[in-house]
């Protein structure tokens, strides 16, 4: 009896053991099967949304905001009322202005009646040049202050009646810095206006890529605030002025399609086309290591759950994707994110779960 049970453990153990080596010693993978896109090469840069056409509103008169009438958030129109700032004290200043401007023409008048007589006498030797000299410097004098103030009172006027600020745009309000009733300094930064249409990206290109962009390539743009959607847009012009700390130059794009809730300041990301190429057989970047300017390895996963060492050529390198140009074939599953303990022939089991559904399973 006591021989059987110790049979039956023995068998127990060896069961366990095989189910163990199942379970501990064999590698599971994930695998996707190769697909047929369009394989882009492009210059790869981030960047950022700005209006170009922008309106800051800054009242050159300082004074008491008696309304205001623009409002975070809403469209304006070219023209209309954005704020109105208390100008008595302006228009004050042009009456005292134009009083001085009377006066200091009465004394040029004076002036040159004066020097006038001393020319005359000094004609009928009746006096002497000295005193010819005097009158002609108090003229002079006299001129001088009488243009001065006669510039003070234009620049008087000019800000005369600039009480009523009127929006240089149309577009949206985006800030308004101050309310109704309060006293605010000349030219403090009131109300920001933007269009909207007149949104651009603005993207940082790598000196090392400068020279492959040119106006009129084709772009396509991402933005964190809409990661799964792509916008089409083209390059405008280049700006030649690199930044001395990051080497990079501003490369402004044009988007060709609407872009909804887009708002100045937010993060693009931007890839320049350099190159197209229809149907082009391509694996996730995911399943590379090894990699060399034109070659990398991959391990394939045999239809007897198998891994296999094999080299390949690549051709267009993507953000996601990485097209294949030799060592496989359309009908062939590769494993992604291989470890470093993983060799050639190793047995693999696939994780079901996590494989893309266009992956063949057995």
């Amino acid at each position: 009896m006591k021989w059987l049970i110790g049979l039956v453990i023995a068998a127990a153990l060896v069961a366990i053991g095989f189910w163990g080596y199942g379970a501990i010693g064999v590698n599971k993978v994930t695998v996707a099967a190769p697909e047929r896109r369009e394989a882009i090469r492009a210059v790869y840069a981030t960047g950022m949304v700005k209006a170009e056409q922008m309106a800051r509103i800054r009242p050159e008169l300082g004074g008491k905001v008696l309304q205001l009438a623009a409002r975070q958030g809403e469209e304006i129109r070219e023209g209309d009322l954005v704020m109105e700032v208390e100008a008595q004290q302006q228009e004050d200043a042009v009456t005292e202005q134009s009083a001085r401007v009377r006066e200091a023409s009465v004394a040029v008048e004076e002036a040159e009646v004066n020097l006038q007589r001393e020319t005359d006498l000094l004609a009928q030797g009746a006096t002497t040049q000295e005193a010819v000299d005097k009158m002609k410097a108090a003229y002079d004098r006299a001129s001088a202050f009488l243009r001065t103030v006669r510039a003070t009172l234009a620049t008087r006027k000019s800000l005369s009646g600039k009480g009523k600020i009127l929006a240089p745009i149309t577009g949206i309000v985006t800030r308004v810095n101050v309310s109704a009733g309060d006293v605010i300094p000349a030219n403090a930064d009131a109300v920001t206006i933007l269009d909207p249409s007149s949104f651009k990206i603005y993207a940082d290109i790598d000196e090392l890529d400068i020279t492959r962009i040119r106006p009129g390539q084709e772009a396509v743009v991402a933005f964190d605030a809409i990661p799964r959607s792509r916008f089409k847009a083209r390059v405008e012009r280049i700006i030649p002025q690199a930044d001395e700390v990051t080497k990079t130059l501003p490369v402004i794009l044009n988007l060709l399609e609407f872009v909804p809730n887009l708002s100045d300041g937010l993060t693009a990301t931007v890839n320049i086309v350099q190159e197209r190429r229809p149907n082009s057989l391509t694996i996730p970047a995911t399943a590379l290591f090894n990699e060399r300017s034109s070659t990398a390895s991959i391990f394939i996963v045999t239809d007897h759950s198998r891994l296999e060492l094999r080299e390949i050529k690549v051709g267009v390198r993507g953000e996601d994707y990485v097209e294949i140009l030799e060592g496989l074939r359309d009908d062939e599953r590769v494993a992604l994110n291989p470890s470093p303990k993983w060799k050639d022939g190793d047995e693999v089991e696939i994780d079901k779960q996590k494989t893309r559904a266009k992956a063949k399973t057995p």
